[in-house]
């Protein structure tokens, strides 16, 4: 076993190291703020949503109709208030979701100018909203990602970006399995 005197613990520093960075595409459940600038957002777009993780799908694949289940959203910067960075997939309204989707977009237009925090109704199946209004975030100034937007949604969808057909298909494939045994 090696011991602390042979290694130079200055190569195991992971500060500035962007590709260590994850920024979650999700809906918070603790305190937030939306970016005010509306160049750090990104509407219409074409999301899918797969084992619980959000796919940012380019609009040739999706218009060929190979995909099913594909949303239409618009992407928000977001911010926690712990300082860690997040997406915001508004997705358009889905047919008996309306009151659901038009709660977020309230949501975010709250939390542009100010902390909020979201809990879920759902017998209601809508978000219900409650700004901060405390000291504590009151002064609070939220720390917005240090980059490019578009770098961003780039963290964000890290291997979850599909480009072409064949991404599409190799990510989002249906094959039947069927165990084979040793007698086959």
């Amino acid at each position: 076993m090696a011991t602390l005197d042979k290694f130079d613990l200055s190569e195991f520093s992971a500060q500035g190291d962007e590709a260590l960075l994850d920024i979650p595409v999700n809906t918070p459940i603790t305190p937030f703020r939306i970016h005010s600038d509306r160049s750090r957002m990104l509407k219409a777009v074409f999301l899918k949503r797969s084992d619980d993780s959000w796919y940012l799908i380019h609009p040739d694949v999706a218009r060929s109709g190979q995909l099913t289940g594909l949303w239409r959203a618009a992407l928000y910067e977001g911010v926690r208030s712990n300082g860690a960075s997040f997406v915001l997939p508004l997705t358009d309204a889905r047919p008996g979701r309306e009151e659901r989707t038009e709660s977020l977009r309230e949501a975010i237009a709250a939390a542009r100018h100010g902390w909020v925090k979201m809990v879920s109704d759902a017998d209601q199946d809508s978000w219900i909203t409650t700004a901060q209004t405390s000291e504590k975030f009151q002064s609070l100034e939220p720390k917005w990602f240090d980059g490019e937007f578009s770098r961003l949604i780039e963290i964000a969808f890290r291997g979850r970006i599909i480009t072409t057909q064949k991404e599409a298909s190799a990510q989002f494939r249906k094959t039947s399995r069927r165990e084979i045994t040793e007698d086959e």
